[in-house]
């Protein structure tokens, strides 16, 4: 009797443990389609006195059949329109953008940065479309703008941080997404702040020491 207990108590725990199995590769294979579905981030980060958009993710648009051409033009940004360019000074082949996207990132007008990495990407909202330089390869995407001179923020440069401002290619899967950080303190800042807490330390532990007046 105890016998056959052992041995259905361990086929429930086998079953128990198969369904676990399967019931997590299910989940698995549902996560698949997102995991694989590739997409660009666009941040940007105002931190002290610059400003920062990184470009990264990676994109493969071959599926998709260009709209058409346009010339290049130098990086820039005019979140008015929510034009985001940042492609080499050379053709670009453009992809339709779904309708419904976002119209812009801000209020201001033609800004360019100090320094760019290039991206090959051009992001044009206002027009319906997203371009790629003519030369660019199918896979990961890297790049940066940034803004040094005179003490830029977001709302020098009219960008006004907002969630969930994402485009999506038309006839794929693929997106643009923006995202904005927040101010963190300079290192100067975060100096002061250790040096401080470090003096309160000291001070704390030579009053612990300081012996009590002994009454006579």
């Amino acid at each position: 009797m105890n016998y056959e207990r052992i041995v259905m108590k361990s086929t429930i725990n086998r079953i128990g443990h198969h369904s676990t199995l399967v019931v997590l590769a299910a989940a698995l294979v549902m996560m698949l389609p997102s995991l694989s579905a590739a997409s660009i981030l666009i941040d940007f980060i105002e931190s002290g006195s610059r400003v920062t958009a990184t470009i990264s993710g990676t994109l493969d648009l071959t599926s998709v059949t260009p709209s058409g051409l346009v010339g290049g033009s130098p990086p820039s940004i005019t979140p008015s329109s929510g034009s985001f360019l940042d492609s080499k000074n050379g053709n670009r082949n453009i992809y339709s953008l779904d309708s419904g996207g976002p119209s812009n990132f801000g209020t201001g007008g033609f800004s360019t940065p100090d320094i760019a990495t290039m991206s090959g990407i051009s992001l044009r909202p206002d027009l319906g479309w997203l371009g790629l330089a003519v030369d660019f390869i199918p896979g990961v995407v890297a790049g940066e703008l940034v803004w040094a001179t005179g003490a830029p923020s977001f709302a020098s440069l009219g960008i006004v941080p907002a969630d969930g401002l994402v485009w999506t290619v038309a006839g794929s899967s693929e997106t643009v997404t923006m995202t904005f950080g927040t101010v963190v303190p300079e290192p100067s800042s975060i100096t002061l702040i250790i040096s401080t807490a470090l003096m309160g330390a000291v001070v704390m532990r030579r009053r612990k020491r300081k012996p009590a007046n002994v009454a006579s």
